[in-house]
């Protein structure tokens, strides 16, 4: 959902009249803002069965960290940012032993 504001005066996204996908012509003054909101949701299937490059490409692109890389995806990012296929294979087993998934 888009939806914009002129001014300073809405906080919310209920005081924002929507936007439209077809809406143009929206002229910003200096100091005013767009919001984008997107849904968002649990994802799609087993974290572990993700493809490794899919999340090496996330990290690359700044929408998960390494943390996150490791202890949701089970992805070891290498030092050169690449995917460790060893210690991710090896990661993973340990995370599936753990949530009796094994």
């Amino acid at each position: 959902r888009f939806s914009y504001r002129a001014d300073r005066t809405a906080d919310t996204p209920e005081q924002t009249p929507p936007m439209t996908s077809k809406h143009v012509g929206i002229k910003l003054q200096r100091g005013g803002s767009v919001r984008l909101e997107t849904p968002g949701g649990g994802g799609y299937g087993d974290p572990l069965q993700r493809d490794m490059e899919a999340v090496v490409s996330d990290v690359r692109l700044g929408y998960i960290s390494e943390t996150a890389a490791r202890d949701h995806y089970g992805v070891a990012i290498a030092s050169d940012g690449s995917a460790d296929v060893d210690a991710t294979t090896a990661l993973r087993a340990d995370m599936r032993t753990a949530s009796g998934d094994a």
